[in-house]
């Protein structure tokens, strides 16, 4: 083949992938209008699980609202505490306890129990009208009230409690590409049965009330990279990003941590949280807030930043 011929190959080539990409844009943004929405605006959640958006274009795991799963439905809180409210399509055996993320566009819904305290290993995946796409049993143990963050396409599935009680002890891993079973588990120091994670400074931070230690993990080289301990309070509710600071919830107040682990400072105040991880917080500005598992109740935790 020419020279002349190869290149004319390239030119083709290049001209079908940059029609196929405009007519992808084009796709999603007569969906946006057909919605009414202004496409891509990541201060605003609702909207955009709504739109199968590109990779760069997905709000961050420290969203500006709280999401939760309970009572067959999926129920997202704004920074006004205006909360709206998905019904599941395939929750007829009403469960409990299931871990909640999203990624581009729909829900993914991790374990939970019955009822009747049957467990479950299944992962579902939602879209934004609560119908399910997907469900299979994707989990090597079957758990209830774990956590879960999505990272570069990876799904991290925390901790949990079996179906005693016991607290389990791995990090499972789900590529949510392929969408197969967990190919890769982190070690915890401890079984958490009510995990909190945080993103925060490119690592992954687990906590649970059963101690005051806090785990830092390298996502993308899936080790562990660290622990501390926060040494003001006797154990961490939850854990949340705000502003530039890792902040750590506890018995007798919340502590503030640089992106080098140090505490840079300490409130001392009674805050009414207890083990509410299933219900991820939201963060605005100098506040996060959440919703309260057992009672339904939205909270409020307004801080004192450094």
């Amino acid at each position: 083949m020419s020279t002349k011929t190869d290149a004319d190959a390239l030119i083709t080539q290049t001209e079908n992938e940059g029609n196929r990409i405009i007519a992808e844009l084009e796709r999603i943004l007569q969906h946006a209008e057909e919605l009414n929405l202004e496409p891509f605006r990541n201060s605003d959640f609702s909207q955009l699980i709504d739109l199968e958006i590109e990779d760069n274009l997905e709000p961050s795991q420290n969203n500006t609202h709280s999401l939760s799963i309970t009572n067959s439905c999926i129920q997202i809180t704004d920074s006004d505490l205006n909360t709206e409210t998905i019904e599941l399509t395939d929750q007829g055996n009403n469960m409990y306890g299931q871990a909640i993320a999203s990624y581009r566009g729909y829900f993914y819904s991790i374990g939970g129990s019955t009822l009747s305290g049957q467990t479950s290993k299944l992962v579902s995946v939602y879209a934004s009208n609560g119908e399910v796409k997907r469900s299979a049993a994707l989990l090597s143990k079957k758990r209830k009230f774990s956590a879960c963050v999505e990272i570069n396409r990876n799904l991290f599935i925390i901790g949990g409690q079996k179906h005693k009680g016991a607290g389990i002890n791995k990090i499972e891993v789900i590529n949510l590409e392929n969408f197969q079973n967990t190919y890769h588990q982190l070690d915890l120091s401890i079984g958490r049965r009510f995990p909190s994670v945080c993103v925060f400074n490119d690592f992954l931070y687990v906590a649970s009330s059963e101690n005051r230690v806090i785990e830092k993990f390298d996502p993308e080289n899936l080790g562990l990279k660290t622990k501390f301990e926060v040494e003001e309070v006797e154990n961490v509710y939850f854990i949340a990003q705000v502003d530039k600071y890792l902040v750590a919830f506890g018995e007798g107040g919340y502590a503030f941590f640089d992106v080098k682990d140090r505490v840079c400072k300490f409130v001392r105040k009674e805050v009414e949280v207890m083990q509410w991880s299933q219900s991820g917080c939201g963060v605005s500005e100098d506040e996060v807030f959440f919703k309260d598992y057992f009672s339904g109740e939205v909270r409020r935790i307004s801080l004192e930043l450094p």
